[in-house]
């Protein structure tokens, strides 16, 4: 080397420097991440459930909109993000209704083009399609004096069904009370939310995701693909430059 000079870097030395500034903070993520899920059972994180607000709607676990609300007697039938609840608990019907009435032998949940008649537990009885409706979008329902159901498909097209829900007739005048949707209290949007996204999921499946680039969609996936790669390339620079210093050092002391 001459004096003044500045030294050469070999490019496998200059690759080995930039590639482990590149993967300086990947490396610390997947490190930190591997530990945590090392000693989830020890931390809790088996059974420590997330439930932020980000991570549940990651995992689609979350409410979306606004719930809307309908008294059913001494109970109340919401909806929200298209799912059913009674009394704050998810059922198995979804739907988004127009109103909803109390029957003699459970509930009636009007969409614009279906019913659907639920037992007085929530469960799912029966749906009415179209072709077992009266003709004309559903606009609101109701119930008259002995607990028929009254559907209105627009002005002065009033409808109302027998016991059994076999048939229906056209009614001219039509005393009875309509559905009419009523604000919904925070307890019974703090019960909607936790029966929607039951207990969450545990932080460990959270981690693991993260930690397997899962959590990022495909996307994640080829980044990790990619991680994968800079460090077989990190490895391998490595290796080269560890050879070539032993190779000088053997050379220095060979010729002294």
């Amino acid at each position: 080397m001459k004096r003044g000079g500045h030294k050469k870097v070999r490019p496998s030395r200059l690759w080995h420097r930039w590639l482990g500034f590149i993967l300086l903070l990947p490396l610390l993520f997947m490190s930190v991440t591997g530990w945590l899920l090392n000693h989830a059972d020890h931390l809790g994180l088996e059974d420590s459930p997330a439930r932020s607000r980000w991570v549940l709607d990651h995992y689609g676990m979350h409410l979306k909109g606004e719930p809307k609300s309908y008294p059913v007697g001494d109970s109340v039938l919401s909806a929200w993000d298209g799912q059913l609840f009674l009394n704050g608990t998810a059922l198995e019907a979804q739907g988004q209704p127009v109103g909803a009435v109390r029957l003699t032998n459970g509930i009636a949940v009007a969409m614009t083009g279906a019913i659907r008649l639920l037992a007085a537990d929530g469960s799912l009885i029966e749906t009415l399609e179209e072709s077992s409706l009266p003709p004309g979008a559903i606009l609101r329902v109701g119930r008259d004096p002995e607990a028929r159901l009254l559907v209105e498909t627009g002005p002065s097209e009033v409808w109302r069904f027998n016991e059994g829900f076999l048939t229906f007739e056209k009614v001219t005048e039509a005393a009875g009370a309509w559905s009419e949707a009523v604000p919904t209290p925070a307890a019974l949007r703090e019960a909607m939310q936790a029966s929607y996204g039951g207990d969450g999921l545990p932080w460990s499946r959270v981690l693991l995701d993260l930690h397997s680039g899962r959590f990022f969609g495909a996307a994640g996936r080829w980044l990790l693909d990619g991680f994968v790669v800079l460090v077989l390339l990190l490895s391998g620079t490595g290796l080269v430059v560890g050879l070539r210093a032993l190779s000088g050092n053997g050379q220095r002391h060979g010729s002294s």
